[in-house]
């Protein structure tokens, strides 16, 4: 799945190790703190965070020193791996493994086909606690701007596939997430979707 994308980029980690994306919510301090404040702090001390395609130059740098002490309860998924990389993919994720209370994946959905993004969001649904949120940004395929660029990544060897709202919307739907709406004060660009959704809350 994820871990078998053809990249001639070898020497580069296309989620960060090298260069980091601009326009992840990650790169951004003042959303990282948003996110923190709504997602993570009324969890209480326990609060588990997944960073799936996450690097130490994203979301845990940003997090700054009144937010030091979360950097421990965050999770890296990221197939280049690493010493900070906890697990190399989604599936490689225990199933006893204490559930997170929030899940974020910025900048990966453009490198997954339909049927693998819905296998990793069947994952993340699984890794996550019961009322437990998912904040996804991606370029937005809605936006012409975004297919601009397609034509060139495959030349470099990276795919290109970019989804619109009510299609990220749907896929999330299909694998039981709930409450899915776009949140675009969450985005790190005007060109990304940015879209929250939540595992159901237990009865």
């Amino acid at each position: 799945m994820w871990t078998n994308i053809k990249t001639r980029w070898t020497g580069w980690d296309w989620h960060g190790a090298s260069l980091f994306n601009l326009r992840s919510p990650s790169s951004h301090p003042e959303i990282v703190k948003q996110i923190v404040d709504e997602f993570v702090l009324p969890k209480g001390d326990s609060a588990r965070i997944l960073d799936v395609g996450g690097t130490r130059q994203g979301f845990v740098a940003h997090l700054g020193d009144d937010y030091g002490h979360l950097r421990p309860r965050v999770c890296l998924v990221n197939p280049r791996g690493g010493a900070e990389i906890a697990y190399r993919n989604i599936e490689s994720i225990p199933e006893n493994t204490e559930p997170f209370d929030l899940a974020m994946m910025f900048g990966v959905m453009v490198y997954l086909d339909e049927p693998s993004l819905i296998d990793m969001f069947c994952g993340i649904h699984r890794c996550l606690r019961p009322g437990g949120a998912l904040i996804i940004s991606d370029p937005d395929g809605a936006k012409w701007v975004n297919h601009l660029e397609r034509p060139i990544k495959p030349l470099v060897g990276l795919p290109s596939d970019m989804y619109t709202e009510a299609e990220t919307i749907r896929l999330l739907q299909e694998v039981g997430f709930v409450r899915c709406r776009s949140r675009p004060d969450l985005g790190g660009s005007s060109r990304y979707l940015t879209i929250v959704a939540h595992r159901k809350s237990a009865a």
